[in-house]
């Protein structure tokens, strides 16, 4: 596993029935979080973790808005699951609503 990757074998995805040798610095993820994050793991065990241009993390920014600053949150997302996750919180609910209020005319041509 030096070069990381799936263990395949015998057992379940909790069972613990496949030794392997770890070195120091290596983490190791379950079968559920491993089988929800594959494509990203994939990706980070290939370049290392995505960034961007210039690396650093992405959060809350203050901007200009009409005047105003605004938090804004950008989310860069690998995982669907994650996109469903955040949606499920208050700030995701929030950010639906302020999509319907900016597109309120699509919305309600659709509607009829």
């Amino acid at each position: 596993f030096a070069d990381g990757g799936e263990v395949k074998g015998r057992g379940t995805g909790r069972s613990d029935s496949i030794l392997a040798n770890v070195s120091k610095g290596e983490f190791v993820m379950n079968a559920q979080a491993t089988k929800r994050n594959r494509a990203l793991l994939e990706e980070m065990n290939k370049k290392g973790a995505p960034s961007f241009a210039n690396g650093g993390m992405v959060g809350a920014t203050p901007v200009a808005v009409q005047g105003e600053k605004q938090p804004i949150t950008i989310v860069n997302v690998t995982d669907p699951k994650m996109v469903e996750e955040f949606l499920a919180t208050p700030a995701g609910e929030r950010a639906i609503v302020n999509v319907m209020q900016r597109n309120a005319s699509a919305i309600n041509a659709v509607l009829g």
